[in-house]
């Protein structure tokens, strides 16, 4: 589980990476950054994006400083890494490379 000031994203044994948006439809009752309240926001509300590109448990996700990319990695999967621009919800299809040391 990872969290930003506004966005929350959580990787399950499944490889699915689903990102939820705080700020989108309703008013959160408490602050994002509490991980009591990261959870009541997911069994309320449904993710913005799920990301699919991982085939095996997505063991560690994080944000970068700003929140604007989310790395999602595997570590039961060469080359099991994937970044996500976040204002989009696009995963970058370019990277990592066949050529990219893992």
């Amino acid at each position: 589980m990872a969290v930003t000031d506004r966005f929350l994203a959580v990787g399950a044994e499944s490889g699915v990476v689903n990102l939820y948006d705080d700020n989108q439809n309703y008013e959160s009752q408490s602050s994002a950054t509490d991980p009591w309240s990261a959870f009541s926001l997911i069994s309320q509300r449904r993710p913005i994006k799920s990301i699919m590109n991982l085939q095996t448990s997505a063991d560690r996700v994080k944000f970068n400083h700003d929140g604007q990319i989310l790395a999602m990695s595997t570590q039961r999967e060469k080359n099991g890494f994937r970044l996500l621009h976040v204002p989009t919800a696009t995963v970058f299809s370019n990277w990592p490379t066949t050529k990219t040391p893992l």
